[in-house]
């Protein structure tokens, strides 16, 4: 644990790299030895955060340039894991009440700020901020200390804390891409709470291998959508038949997207998030 007799703050900054202008830490995964879940705690630690507070109180980290709006920075207690980790978000304008809630986790070698970027996957996710300041939504993009199972029960915490913060009536979406796409299936089926109104998924290239073949979803019927690349060796065109077969047979609706010599970055960089959004809300 970091308030161990041997915890060296001075030596966690060094090897952190310090924090950059947004207060994120670099070079995330510094040391072999320590888990994600450690470096999630000494970051949280050097920031003089108490490890399991309550709430803290939300920062501005930055002006949206493409959708006009300010990125926000707090976090949430994942009581799964007993951990505080935390959340970019971005709210409707001033005075307007949100529509819904939309959530995009990210996959392994990114973070939290990937999908509140602009400056990477073609510049992809702006048009998917603008796609959600046009309906109205607060858009979430949240860590976990892993992906999969662990990671699937953090995503419902979160979920449950967004629904404390602006009401449980308000639908949910979740994206996830590659090992996002794999937690929020876990997300999912770990899903027990009735008042979380997950009303749609867009599983972007999911890391899910065959897994999905032999577990259960626990949501009520939702429309999902799945985005795949040709030539990804991830998650083949083939597995996307078997997932969308098996998710109508449960009741879902599903759409599936697959991109003609598409490699596995290449969804994310192409989705038509506009047209996934309009999907999700019929």
């Amino acid at each position: 644990p970091a308030d161990a007799p041997d915890f060296d703050p001075s030596y966690y900054t060094q090897i952190l790299g310090g924090l950059d202008a947004n207060k994120k830490p670099r070079n995330f995964f510094p040391a072999e030895d320590m888990s994600r879940k450690e470096v999630a705690y000494l970051i949280y630690k050097l920031r003089n955060i108490s490890p399991y507070p309550q709430a803290t109180e939300p920062e501005i980290i930055s002006s949206d340039t493409q959708s006009s709006k300010t990125i926000l920075e707090s976090t949430y207690l994942a009581a799964s894991s007993q951990i505080q980790l935390p959340y970019f978000y971005i709210e409707p304008e001033d005075n307007v009440k949100p529509a819904g809630i939309f959530i995009y986790m990210h996959g392994a070698g990114g973070d939290y700020e990937q999908g509140m970027s602009d400056d990477n996957y073609a510049g992809n996710f702006g048009n998917l901020k603008a796609a959600l300041q046009a309906a109205n939504f607060v858009y979430a993009t949240p860590e976990t200390s892993s992906f999969g199972e662990v990671g699937g029960k953090e995503l419902v915490d979160f979920m449950t804390h967004l629904q404390h913060e602006y009401g449980t009536e308000l639908p949910i979406y979740i994206a996830g891409a590659s090992a996002g796409g794999k937690t929020i299936f876990y997300a999912l089926e770990n899903l027990e709470n009735d008042t979380i109104k997950i009303k749609g998924a867009v599983f972007v290239v999911p890391a899910l291998s065959s897994t999905f073949q032999t577990m259960e979803f626990n949501a009520t019927p939702l429309n999902v959508w799945i985005e795949a690349g040709e030539l990804d060796g991830v998650f083949p065109p083939d597995a996307v038949e078997k997932f969308e077969l098996i998710l109508t047979e449960k009741g879902h609706t599903v759409n599936s997207n697959i991109i003609p010599g598409g490699n596995h970055n290449a969804p994310v960089e192409q989705i038509d998030w506009e047209s996934i959004l309009k999907f999700l809300k019929n």
